[in-house]
């Protein structure tokens, strides 16, 4: 996908055409933004589903939910994740990128989902019920898809199965983290250890919440790792020509 213009070549391209000397953000930095930020994101659409899910489902049926919630979490994460990237000027090359990616990881999840959890009788929402296997399939395949558009976004398809585990990895730890949280605050033990002091339709919400908080943590992260490595030759280029300058 170099017509997108994120490639190691257009990249320094771009830098050496700006008068603006690149800030490339390090590793802690790139990690602690998309966490951070992708959390934040994800706790506004979790709260779609948590104050608005049941209108909009019944509205738009239960495909349409989920694309509203994909088109709100595209909207809000380009913005985010482009700041990540080195060479400036890019918003909407980015926008282009994660579009498309997060438009396939979120129909394969989706299709997992239709196929495996809806299947089983006792398919719901929750840890032990069919989202486990579905959540795991999908996010195997999604993360995959999403980590191979990103490497081809920026021509850079080294890391991709490094990126891939990793991507997957933090994507499921988050995705079930909040799942348990989930499972956990809707149960009769959550109630007791909160003392019975929240009524369920607050319980619910706030579980819901939790399961976007787990979500967009671990997912954030990966996404941000995926990006800072995607971009490494560039930061290679950079600093060979610092120290060349610096030589001569």
């Amino acid at each position: 996908m170099k017509f997108l213009g994120l490639h190691t070549e257009a990249a320094l391209q771009r830098i050496a055409d700006s008068s603006e000397s690149p800030n490339p953000p390090t590793l802690n930095q790139s990690l602690l933004l998309g966490g951070i930020g992708f959390t934040v994101v994800s706790l506004l659409v979790f709260g779609i589903w948590a104050f608005a899910g049941r209108a909009l489902s019944k509205s738009f049926g239960e495909g349409g939910f989920y694309a509203v919630c994909a088109i709100a979490f595209i909207g809000l994460s380009g913005a985010l994740f482009d700041r990540l990237i080195i060479a400036r000027g890019t918003l909407g090359r980015f926008y282009g990128l994660f579009t498309i990616s997060f438009v396939v990881y979120s129909f394969l999840w989706c299709v997992a989902w239709f196929l495996l959890a809806k299947q089983q009788p006792n398919a719901s929402y929750g840890f032990a019920t069919g989202a486990r296997p579905a959540g795991v399939v999908g996010a195997l395949a999604g993360t995959l898809a999403m980590a191979a558009c990103f490497s081809g976004g920026f021509s850079n398809w080294k890391p991709l199965w490094k990126n891939a585990l990793i991507l997957f990895t933090t994507n499921t730890i988050g995705y079930f983290l909040g799942d348990l949280m989930f499972t956990w605050l809707l149960s009769d033990a959550g109630a007791t250890a909160l003392d019975n002091s929240l009524g369920k339709p607050t319980r619910v919400v706030l579980a819901k919440l939790s399961w976007g908080l787990g979500y967009g943590l671990g997912f954030g992260i990966g996404i941000a790792q995926n990006l800072y490595a995607l971009q490494q030759p560039v930061r290679a280029s950079m600093a060979e020509r610092g120290s060349t300058a610096g030589a001569s």
